[in-house]
């Protein structure tokens, strides 16, 4: 939806490496919810997020 963002997406999959590293599924949350945070702050407003985050699922799915 947001072409755009595509090498905004990739640094988050690339970021995601770190995940199975954690020692823990709490570390992860948090870990995540920092991520999203950061991706929902950028956003200029309600629909641009959800644009965002559904990008970014996608993008991590692959």
């Amino acid at each position: 939806m947001l072409p755009g963002l595509r090498e905004v997406y990739e640094v988050f999959v690339r970021a995601a490496g770190e995940l199975p590293a954690l020692p823990a599924a709490l570390p992860a949350e948090v870990w995540v919810s920092a991520q999203l945070g950061t991706l929902e702050s950028a956003a200029p407003h309600a629909e641009g997020r959800r644009a965002a985050l559904g990008d970014l699922v996608t993008s991590l799915r692959a």
